[in-house]
């Protein structure tokens, strides 16, 4: 299985943790619709929507993406993550501001975690994730056909200039793509508050997925 390289200016724990993350999942079992049946009806739509039968579960994914970042304006950017859910992720990504090219990265591993959820109406399930001791309350709200729209968590921050505190962030999910039996969402919009009316206020990245690799 070819190994995708990291970028070149991360550091050296970010490149041990970007290789670690995309190790090949071991032990591979193909996926059962059937395996769904226990989950609230939203997730369960939404992963029968999302992973095709006999798809193989493969637990990490390295993405390539491109789109457009709120530095000081809006400014293109290109980027690639490796993401392993409940292990962790390494994002990197590249810009100019001007003639001065920015180049920066953010990363996460080994914290503990686990997946319970709950769900709320037709639409919308959270799922509870207790990461390094403490819950995350993730919200999918999921179309009647099974598309992912939305997902939200709150996040420690200060967009508003205030004191430190969570507010909502999360992202919009517009088209779609398939990749290796994953439908996944082809366009995403990122940012502070989704969904409210401050939404234009607190967007800050987007972007589209031009290739996924599952390891």
């Amino acid at each position: 299985m070819t190994v995708i390289v990291a970028p070149p200016y991360l550091t050296d724990e970010a490149r041990r943790d970007w290789d670690l993350l995309q190790e090949p999942t071991g032990r591979v079992r193909a996926f059962d619709p059937d395996q769904a049946g226990l989950l609230p009806e939203p997730a369960r739509r939404w992963l029968l929507h999302a992973v095709a039968p006999g798809t193989p579960l493969l637990r990490a994914v390295v993405l390539s993406t491109h789109g457009t970042i709120r530095l000081n304006g809006w400014r293109d950017f290109r980027a690639q993550q490796v993401l392993a859910p409940l292990k962790g992720y390494v994002w990197t990504a590249d810009t100019r501001l001007g003639l001065l090219p920015v180049r920066g990265f953010d990363r996460y591993r080994a914290g503990a975690g686990e997946l319970r959820w709950k769900s709320l109406d037709e639409r919308e399930a959270v799922a509870s994730v207790p990461v390094d001791g403490e819950e995350h309350e993730v919200r999918l709200t999921v179309a009647a056909d099974g598309r992912l729209e939305r997902v939200t968590v709150p996040r420690w921050g200060n967009p508003d200039r205030g004191a430190c505190r969570r507010h909502l962030f999360g992202v919009e999910c517009l088209d779609e793509l398939t990749f290796d039996g994953f439908t996944v969402p082809g366009r995403v919009r990122a940012g502070w508050w989704p969904g409210t009316p401050l939404w234009e206020e607190g967007e800050l990245v987007r972007f589209t997925i031009d290739d996924a690799v599952y390891r």
